[in-house]
């Protein structure tokens, strides 16, 4: 007979990674772990992007030349999974650096409205 062993609640295996302000393990000094909750964020929200048909086609305003260039080749080849694969890369390329923006746009919301709480609890408020 073979035993397993169950993680619960508190078992450090069971833990995630730091993605919020609000986790106890999480240090404002260190910057790692900032920018580890940043990128985590940033992933998440680029699944949400690539999920959504209205952000793919406004990512399709921000190509580049050359994008467009290497699209319009690989339409031209009439090869399928070539223009596929140069789109995904141009349109994840878009999305992945809005998502990133927005996450540390959110994290520095966040951080201001912490130090915002934290001057009226000192001020008496």
């Amino acid at each position: 007979m073979q035993q397993t062993t169950q993680y619960g609640p508190g078992d450090r295996i069971t833990w995630g990674p730091i993605s919020s302000h609000a986790d106890p393990r999480y240090d404002a000094e260190i910057d790692a772990d900032r920018e580890d909750a940043i990128q985590i964020t940033a992933a998440a929200l680029l699944d949400q992007y690539l999920a959504d048909p209205a952000s793919i086609s406004a990512a399709h305003w921000e190509l580049t030349d050359a994008e467009y260039k290497a699209i319009d080749e690989a339409h031209a080849e009439r090869d399928a999974m070539k223009l596929f694969k140069v789109r995904d890369a141009a349109v994840r390329r878009v999305l992945g650096r809005w998502a990133e923006e927005k996450a540390r746009d959110d994290f520095a919301k966040m951080e201001r409205e912490d130090a915002e709480d934290a001057m009226r609890a000192r001020m008496g408020d």
